[in-house]
Parts: structure tokens; sequence; C-alpha cells
């Protein structure tokens, strides 16, 4: 709020700190303290205190209109602090002010007081709701004493020249009042909603140039239809629990349309990350809106590696049963997947969400519904608040409107679905969902990705290659190679190696790999890879080496495939055209390729499991062979566990050791291994542990006795 005077008011108006705006400047014009001596008994100070009654809390922030900064309701509920508001006294026991869009449950009460003048608060509730015009009415226990009814001249020709009194705490928490000029002639028209509006002032008394009475505006911009500054009497008034009611019919309606979902990944192909870790968790509680047919639509952050290994969805239905769901598609650029009832039809006591057919943008200054979902185990619990809509441009130029809670599906006040946002699945940032695409979702128009499905096998540990192996890119490194203009600014990682910039330092390039058909070699810088039109890009960056920290039986030494390069190549999608880019010498080269699945590699590697001896082996793939230097035809296996007390671990092996021979002769692959081995009591391996080769000897009969209630790592 601009405040260019500060001086107290006379009489009625002491309670007021002014603020004459500039734009009220004008020789016609009454003062700002003859006005506030003529209606200041008519403007009071509605106190609102807020509660939380049991789970339902008020919304995270609350603001009224440009006009009031946003109130932190936790903080006022602590402090036991009112949100104050502006009110307009119509009778000695009305007052007009405006709605806040609360639930009931979180108002504990609403306190009329006086600003400057003596006497208890009087306590009031509201008696009707005005949505067009974005307020309430209320009325008190008693007579406002002192107070001096608005006296309005009856709904006509608006004037063509206005003026706006608006008051309002300010920043500093004192009640000011400003004065602004206003035309009526002064209009804005949205073609998308085919709205027309005209500028006014929030929380303000409109008032002819005389000062005589006009109308009340709650909002900075209103809709010219219907007249907006027409005075409350010709107001089309709602029953005052209409709000509340709406979001409570929604609450109830939308436990028959978005359901738990429960979503299981099969374990048995989980993939281990460094140190051993696992990357990402078995079971998800999701939940799902259900559409049109069968079809419900689960916003989920699953990656394609998690929903290569999709082994369950399931419902919950209302009342508890549990239903099926079967895979449909995984959206190509949203993190959400789509699934059908096994069946093909809705089960009893589920029904589809009613979808709205204007477009987003058609919703400007109209209160809509807010549903913040939550899970919880089996049950989904669903808190309804009205809002006024405030919009956004989002990824791809749409428009979409901003919600308080993180993506909640937004409601027309007769329960329809406007909008639902969700994370895009390549990038940063939200995109939304309107009605009208929605309702393609639920017709079969989808844009699925056909590379992120359920797989089986080994197929589920399909990676993304790019093929190369890198490491942190230091500042020095990088002025040597001429690409600091390239990269961006030192940071510091405390899990990494120390200050590094952005950038990989590629430290080698697999032959036949996409990266040595691109032209790429060892000392070259990869920068980023993007989509082919440029809208989306990734950041091509190392992560840390290992160090004298790091388990060396719980962590490969050979560098890991599906590392962060190969990460942001698989975000694409595995055959999806990327463009990479990389520096030589300061020089910037680029290169068209299609992203590649990798070839088999240790984590998808043929694996045998020799029980009786603790052991289990797998195949030598590509990057083992590198690491161990093997020559064309030399063979092996690679030792990937040793149970504790078993003869493998007496005898000496260790996780990660090349076993090449068996009583001298070659090890071809695991099986062959298992069957080499199988049937003999004590045999000889030829082992190699780095450069280091030993050769060592296995007797089945050199088992440790198991220790009594102990558990079994190979158990499971």
């Amino acid at each position: 709020m601009k405040t260019s005077v500060l001086r107290p008011c006379r009489a009625a108006a002491s309670f007021f700190v002014l603020a004459a705006a500039t734009t009220a400047a004008a020789a016609d014009a009454p003062s700002i303290s003859s006005l506030l001596e003529r209606h200041g008994a008519s403007i009071v100070e509605v106190a609102w205190f807020l509660q939380v009654d049991g789970e339902l809390r008020p919304p995270p922030a609350i603001e009224i209109s440009d006009a009031i900064h946003d109130e932190d309701p936790d903080d006022l509920i602590e402090k036991a602090r009112p949100m104050p508001l502006p009110g307009f006294v119509l009778a000695p026991d009305r007052v007009l002010t405006a709605d806040p869009m609360l639930r009931t449950a979180c108002v504990a009460r609403i306190e009329i007081r006086l600003p400057g003048r003596p006497g208890e608060p009087l306590l009031a509730h509201p008696v009707a709701a005005y949505p067009d015009r974005y307020a309430l009415l209320l009325a008190t226990d008693a007579p406002i004493p002192g107070a001096k009814p608005l006296a309005f001249a009856p709904a006509g020709r608006t004037p063509d020249k206005l003026l706006f009194l608006s008051v309002a705490r300010d920043y500093d928490g004192l009640l000011a009042a400003e004065l602004e000029k206003g035309d009526p002639t002064d209009r804005t028209f949205y073609p998308e909603s085919k709205l027309e509006t005209v500028g006014a002032a929030s929380h303000a008394l409109v008032l002819a140039t005389n000062g005589a009475p006009v109308g009340v505006t709650f909002r900075a911009e209103l809709a010219t239809a219907p007249d907006p500054f027409a005075p409350p009497a010709a107001w089309t008034a709602s029953a005052a629990d209409a709000g509340e009611r709406e979001a409570a019919d929604l609450e109830r309606a939308l436990a028959r349309s978005i359901l738990p979902v429960f979503v299981r990944l099969d374990p048995r192909a989980q993939e281990e990350g460094g140190g051993g870790g696992r990357y990402s968790f078995d079971e998800h509680d999701l939940w799902g809106v259900v559409l049109a047919g069968d079809r419900v639509l689960i916003p989920t952050p699953l990656a394609e590696n998690s929903i290569a290994r999709l082994d369950k969805i399931e419902a919950t239905l209302p009342g508890g049963a549990k239903a099926k769901l079967a895979f449909v598609g995984a959206l190509r650029d949203q993190d959400a997947i789509v699934a059908a009832f096994e069946g093909g039809a809705l089960p009893a006591g589920v029904e589809p969400v009613r979808l709205a057919e204007e477009p987003v943008a058609a919703w400007r200054l109209r209160p809509l519904l807010e549903a913040a979902v939550e899970v919880r185990g089996d049950a989904v619990r669903v808190r309804a608040r009205r809002f006024l809509p405030d919009f956004e441009i989002v990824r791809g130029g749409a428009v979409a409107i901003e919600t308080e809670s993180d993506r909640a599906p937004v409601f027309s006040p007769d329960g329809r679905l406007v909008q639902l946002r969700a994370e895009r699945r390549r990038d940063s940032g939200d995109t939304a969902w309107s009605g009208e695409r929605l309702a393609a979702l639920a017709a079969g128009k989808e844009p699925f990705d056909p590379e992120i499905v359920p797989r089986t096998g080994k197929d589920r540990q399909r990676t993304a290659w790019f093929g190369v192996e890198t490491q942190r890119l230091s500042k020095e490194v990088a002025r040597e190679k001429k690409a600091l203009g390239w990269i961006s600014e030192d940071r510091y990682d405390p899990y990494s190696d120390g200050p590094s910039t952005a950038g990989a330092l590629v430290s080698h390039v697999y032959p036949g790999s996409p990266a040595a058909e691109a032209g790429v070699e060892e000392g070259d810088i990869l920068l980023y890879v993007r989509s082919p039109d440029g809208a989306t890009r990734r950041n091509l960056e190392a992560g840390r080496s290992y160090s004298y920290y790091d388990d060396e039986d719980r962590i490969t030494p050979w560098p890991t495939i599906g590392n962060g390069v190969d990460a942001s190549f698989g975000s694409f999608g595995i055959g999806a055209p990327v463009v990479v880019e990389w520096l030589r010498d300061g020089a910037l080269r680029r290169a068209e390729l299609a992203v590649r699945a990798a070839p088999p590699h240790f984590r998808t590697a043929t694996r045998a499991r020799a029980k009786d001896l603790g052991l289990i082996v797998a195949d030598a793939t590509f990057e083992v062979r590198e690491y161990f230097k093997l020559e064309e035809g030399e063979t092996g296996v690679v030792v990937t566990k040793c149970k504790h007390g078993s003869p493998a671990a007496i005898a000496g092996l260790r996780p990660y050791e090349l076993v090449t021979k068996v009583d001298g002769e070659p090890v071809a692959d695991a099986r062959s291994f298992l069957e080499t081995v199988k049937g003999r009591d004590s045999f000889t391996l030829t082992v190699r542990r780095l450069t280091a080769t030993r050769v060592v000897r296995i007797s089945r009969k050199a088992a440790a006795p198991a220790e009594a209630g102990g558990p079994d790592p190979d158990a499971g």
C-alpha cells in the first residue's frame, strides 16, 4: 500500500492511519479525511480466530486479496492472534465482509471490533454468502454501538467516475485507509474465458465523486456482469453454509472416485547401487483417479526401471475390499500410469469422476474447490477447501491453476474435475491435465511410451547405456581443457572428492558403444544430452569416485552400468532420439543418436549358486572383462557372494574375484562352473584379484558349524 501522508483523523475516523494515494489527487474529489469523517462509523474490523478441528486444518496460507498479505494460519493459531478483515455496516446488526473461504470447522469464532472505540467485541456468525462478490454477510449478537449503517442509492447507472475508499491492516499492523480513483469504462476482455472485467479495489467502499456510497468491492478485479458496482441490496445471495456443503459433498463423492492404490515391485529384480544399498522401495502406497470405463489414472514418480519391475497393482474399494488392476500404459511425458480393473468394468460402489468441459482458463474469478489427497495405507483422506484460482504457465505454454497443496486436484463447485497436475517424466516442472484432456485419456487416446512397460526376467533390469566411464571435473582441469566458459560455477559436495564443477570428464570409452560411434574420446568433457527440439535437456555430470572409506566387499571395483550419465540418457526412454554435446579442446561437438539399452552387464549377468559351498558366481560381462584386462578368448566367472562360515569363505574366496580355472580347466561361464564342481568333494580354483593370481583349494567338508539362531544371509 502506498503511504504518502500520515496524520491522525478527527472525530469518528480517529482509528485510521491515512494513506492518500496519488491517484486520488484531484481538485474536485473530497479529501480522504472528510470521507472518513463521513463514513468512518460505517467501517468495523472483523477478527477471524482460527483453530484445528481434529485433523482438519486451515490451508497453509490464506490470501484474501492483494491488499492483505499472506497469513500463516499455524502462526495465527499458535499466537492466538486473529486474522483481521475490514467490514462494512449494512444494518445495526449486519456486517458485510470478505469471504476467507474457510471450512466451518477451522473457525473458532468471529468478532466484530471497533478500533479506537471502547467496548467489548461482539460475536458474529455468517447468515448469507455472495459467491459472485466474494463476500459474506455476518449477523452480530447485539446491535453494534455507535455504528452507522451505510445508505446506498438504488441500483441504476454507474457513475462515469468513482472513488474507492479501501481499508486494511498494513504490514506494520496499522489500520490504514487509501483513496483511489476508478474508471468503470477501463475494461479488460479474456477471450479464453469470454470474460470482461473492470478494475476495482480490494475491501473498498465505492463512492461517487461527491462521496455518496455506490457499492462495496472486495477484489481488485471484477466481472462486468452483473453490475460490479451495484449496491449490496441488488446482489444474489446464497445460504451461508453453501461453500461448506460444496466441500463436504465433494469429499463424500471422491470417496468413490479417488481410491488407495498399492503398487508392489518384484524384489527379486531389484538393482543394487553403490554400497550395495537398494535404489528404491519395493512397495508404494499411492492414489488413483477413477475415469470413465474401467480406467484408473495413478500419478506416481516411478521411474522406467521401477515400472519394468511392476508385479502387482491393487486398489482398495469403498468398504475395504481389494480389486486387482492391470497395467495399461505409462504416460510418455508425465509421471503417471494408467491401469484398468480386471474384468473390464467398475466394481460396485466405485464411480468415475465427473469431468469439467470448460478449459482451465475459463475459471477466472470463479471460486473452485481444491482437494488435498493424503494416502494412509489402505485409506485415502481427502480434504476440500474453496479458493479463488490464480494462474501460471507450465511446461509447453499451457495455462494451469496454482494449488496450495502439492498437485491437488481442482474441482468445480458442483464436483466436476477441472484440473489434475503431475510432474513431468523427463525434466523438472509440472504439467496439468484439463477435464478435456482427461476425457481423451479415458477414451483411449493415451500418449503412452511403448518402452516404459512391465518386463519379465532379465529384461526387467534393462538400462540405458552411453558407454563411457567418467570422473568429476575440477576447475584446474576445466581451465586446461578450455572449458571454463561452458560449465557451471564451482560447488562443493561434502560427499564428493572436493570442490568440482558441472560436466563429466571422459576417462574411458567402451569399444562399440554409442559414445564410440558418436566420436567421443577419452579426455573429452560431456556437457548435456537433449531432445532434438531442445525442449528437454539433461546436464551430464560424473558421480563421486570411491574412497578408502568404501567397503571393497560391497562396492564393485568396476564402474556401474546405469550411472548418472546413463540415467540422463535413460530419462528420455530407450529408443528415443537425442542430441549429445561435448567439448574437445574448447570446441563444441555434437552428435545425434538413439538411446540404446545396455548389453548384458554385471547387474543382469547370469548367476549360478552352489548352495553347499556358500558360493554365488556370475558370468564375466564386458565391463568386468575390461576391468581384469582379459584378452580375446580368456574366460572366467565373478564371485558375487560368499556366505559367512561356508567352505568358499573358509578357503579365502572374496566377492568380486575372478575364477578362471577349476582344477586347471578353463571356466567358460557361471552354469558350466556349477556343472564342473558338482560332485567333487574338493578341488582347486585359479583366482585373480586385481593383477594378482593365486590358487585356492575348496573342500566341501570344511564348513564351520552354523550358529544357533543366527540369520542366514542367503535366506529369502
